[in-house]
């Protein structure tokens, strides 16, 4: 379902992906941000663009919620949805005895495909450093400038900022501000059938609780076509809080690193 997104930082992000990047930028790109803030929806606005108005072909992945996932699969993967969309050099690549994967990225790349990678912080360390699969094969694409095709890989982790990081992109999607918020929490009670469920008043403490989060944000929409605001979740006894109070996700280590 079309959905109306807010915030003057997601739209510049959206404008330089869909319009730098794709066009003239590294083959890879990082965006990392906050659980909940929105870079699945972002990267399927792109996906969706560049399909209606630049005739790209894109997919998605998900770094599967496992100890040690490996690359190697998630990239059998896309070489699987890439070839029911017609696309078959990769997964041919993936075929031969002993194949090289990153090789075999190489070969899909090679045309006007877009790979998101969702979850990517799954294949980073620690330190949200690069794990040894991944390391080769962004070292094995790093200097392959003629690339047409684009790997956008989103990630919880704050991404390392080393050199092996260096020469891709590394952009954050931060949460919308406290107007931007209240216009999205507008936008998603109207569209739910419950336009005043939370009094005007209320909206600005409300979303400063929810520390902008647009995921929680529609979460809490999703409760409210089923009971009031005052019987949501506690929702009454969060309310009276100070409004100083702020329910944000943790945004993995290093994030005080990076602002």
């Amino acid at each position: 379902m079309y959905k109306n997104y807010f915030g003057a930082g997601r739209q510049e992000l959206f404008d330089w992906l869909s319009q730098e990047w794709i066009a003239e930028g590294a083959v890879a790109c990082f965006v990392e941000g906050f659980p909940g803030v929105g870079k699945s929806d972002l990267a399927a606005a792109l996906s969706a663009h560049i399909e209606l108005t630049k005739g790209w072909t894109s997919i998605y992945v998900e770094v599967p919620d496992q100890a040690a996932p490996s690359f190697a699969d998630l990239l059998l993967e896309a070489a699987e949805l890439l070839a029911l969309q017609g696309k078959k050099a990769m997964l041919a690549a993936m075929a031969q005895e002993n194949p090289n994967p990153a090789y075999a990225l190489e070969r899909a790349l090679r045309d006007e495909v877009l790979i998101v990678i969702d979850e990517a912080g799954r294949l980073l360390g620690s330190n949200g450093n690069a794990t040894s699969e991944l390391l080769g094969v962004l070292s094995y694409l790093r200097n392959r400038l003629s690339l047409r095709g684009r790997i956008l890989l989103l990630s919880d982790v704050v991404i390392e900022r080393d050199r092996w990081s260096e020469v891709f992109p590394i952009k954050s999607l931060s949460a919308p501000s406290i107007p931007e918020a209240v216009e999205l929490l507008t936008d998603r009670l109207a569209t739910s059938g419950h336009p005043n469920a939370v009094p005007t008043e209320r909206k600005a403490d409300l979303v400063r609780i929810l520390g902008q989060n647009p995921r929680a944000i529609e979460t809490l929409v999703a409760t409210l076509t089923f009971e009031s605001l005052t019987k949501s979740s506690g929702m009454s006894q969060v309310c009276g809080r100070s409004t100083t109070a702020q329910c944000r996700p943790s945004f993995l280590k290093h994030s005080s690193a990076v602002c």
